[in-house]
């Protein structure tokens, strides 16, 4: 039935089941209840207890005030990031600055963040999101577009043997 607590010797028996090393998904089946519904008298009770020895030795009617109470939101690791990447097309498009640096920096502000490589997926998919597209018809030969590569090229010269300072573009 929807909305209603499951009996206290099935919610220890969740308890025992995953103490002894049983996945959610196993538990779920186990006791022909909802993945969810284990999910959440887990979250309740693990957020609540160093161990799960330390639940399963309170009494039946302290679990079920336990229970009963709303459960503690989780700590939130994104933080704000999302507002974050706002900025970072700028920053990115600066000499020197990776997203290496920029993940860097977040962490710095979030120790308990994402990792790179979930920074640089979740980076990827607002990117998607973000992007406007715009198509720009013109004639072949009508139009000169010319865009720089960035830092300057520096080659020494043969003969003086001093860094000469080249720009070079490119043109299509």
């Amino acid at each position: 039935m929807a909305n209603q607590r499951l009996p206290m010797y099935q919610i220890r028996r969740i308890l025992q089941l995953r103490q002894q090393g049983y996945s959610k998904r196993a538990i779920a089946a186990t006791l022909a209840v909802a993945r969810s519904t284990v999910d959440q008298y887990l979250a309740t009770i693990e957020g609540h207890f160093a161990t799960l020895d330390q639940a399963l030795s309170w009494q039946d009617d302290q679990l079920h005030r336990l229970l009963a109470q709303p459960l503690i939101p989780k700590v939130d690791r994104i933080g704000d990031l999302y507002e974050r990447f706002t900025g970072f097309d700028v920053q990115l498009s600066k000499p020197g600055v990776t997203r290496f640096l920029l993940w860097s920096l977040y962490k710095q502000h979030n120790p308990d963040g994402l990792q790179y490589t979930q920074f640089c997926l979740r980076y990827k998919q607002w990117l998607q999101t973000q992007r406007t597209v715009m198509h720009i018809e013109h004639k072949a030969g009508d139009k000169l577009f010319v865009d720089y590569a960035g830092k300057r090229l520096t080659v020494m010269d043969a003969t003086t043997n001093q860094p000469v300072i080249y720009e070079f573009f490119l043109a299509s």
